[in-house]
């Protein structure tokens, strides 16, 4: 009974600790229209990441071009500093990072192009969640498994 309670509690705490690891997940998707620069950034539930410090690297030479922060939208827009690839990272609280290579391309500002597909990440479906849920349960089960036979062999002998 003494494990059962363990493992219901290890099991609790693991998938709280499992959801707030995905919940803040920050993402940055960047585009170039008549000569600016648009970003748009974001936790993975779809969140603005506000007030966020943002920095534009040449991609090329690794040279800080500009730096500014995020508005109440989480959005952030400048003047294209160069026509060539440009490296754009995103430093939000407590250690999330992230960046979006704007190429060479892209920084042309072609309209006629279309956005590809899954530029933007999704929210997670409800099947992603539950099979991360799964994958935690099954891990503790393993580990549990392993302890009550370690347990079970030294009472035995």
């Amino acid at each position: 009974m003494k494990i059962i309670k363990h493992f219901s509690g290890t099991a609790v705490f693991l998938i709280l600790l499992s959801y707030n690891v995905c919940a803040h997940k920050v993402n940055i998707f960047a585009y170039a229209e008549n000569g600016r620069v648009y970003t748009e950034s974001y936790f993975n539930d779809g969140k603005a990441v506000v007030n966020s410090e943002i920095k534009v690297y040449g991609h090329k030479t690794g040279e800080l071009l500009l730096s500014g922060t995020s508005d109440n939208l989480g959005e952030f827009v400048f003047d294209l500093p160069q026509k060539s690839a440009i490296r754009i990272v995103l430093n939000a609280s407590m250690g999330h990072r992230n960046e979006y290579i704007l190429s060479e391309e892209e920084a042309a500002g072609d309209t006629d192009k279309p956005v590809k597909n899954g530029a933007r990440a999704e929210k997670p479906a409800v099947r992603d969640i539950l099979a991360g849920i799964g994958c935690i349960f099954g891990i503790s089960g393993i580990a549990m498994f392993v302890k009550c036979r370690k347990i079970i062999k030294k009472n035995a002998s």
